[in-house]
């Protein structure tokens, strides 16, 4: 291991002092590291640097524990867009993280995005389609607001470093996203929003 759970949040100024003490997150973060997370490449950084920005996100727009805890491990399980997978055991992370965060990290991992945006454009909830190797899943209404949130923070935490085609794409997917995020992640939504229109003026 190259790095040491207090080593990141040494390295990463943006975790409030209270976070930066917290055993869950430093547990946590030495689980990520034990799985190899930090030898991943994920958008212009590592894997781990990802993980990590997206809980700092969630925690700052003042989202649930389970939820922020479902940001740093949301795509261990490897997504559609992202192949690697660090756990395959949904017990050793249920274990870990409890039953709501792990069921948030499992139903980001394998959501129908096309499904989520197409509920989210039509102003209504519907179920996402959660592919699994047993059918589907359904998604109440909390755990829908909370995808949304979680969609937003992984799309938002890799926007700075993803070229300009990547910014506006995500941006119409976050505009149909708004209506069911907190007061705080619409903002930073505008904020993309507001480079991206001085992206296209130059």
């Amino acid at each position: 291991m190259s790095q040491t759970a207090l080593d990141i949040l040494d390295d990463r100024r943006a975790i409030s002092p209270p976070r930066r003490r917290s055993g869950a997150l430093i547990g946590y973060l030495k689980h990520l590291l034990i799985a190899g997370a930090d030898g991943y490449r994920h958008s212009g950084g590592t894997l781990l640097d990802h993980l990590t920005g997206v809980y700092e996100l969630l925690a700052d727009w003042g989202a649930d524990a389970p939820v922020c805890w479902a940001g740093l491990f949301h795509s261990v399980y490897g997504t559609d867009e992202y192949a690697p997978k660090l756990i395959s055991n949904r017990l050793e992370l249920r274990t870990l993280i409890g039953l709501e965060a792990e069921q948030l990290a499992f139903c980001f991992a394998h959501l129908d995005h096309a499904c989520f945006l197409e509920g989210a454009d039509k102003k209504r909830t519907l179920t996402p389609i959660i592919k699994t190797q047993k059918g589907t899943l359904p998604v109440s209404p909390d755990g829908w607001h909370s995808l949304c949130e979680l969609f937003a923070a992984n799309a938002l935490e890799q926007a700075p470093r993803r070229n300009t085609v990547y910014r506006q794409q995500q941006l119409v997917h976050l505009k149909l996203l708004e209506d069911y995020l907190s007061a705080e992640a619409r903002a930073a939504v505008q904020n993309l929003h507001d480079q991206v229109v001085t992206e296209a003026a130059a």
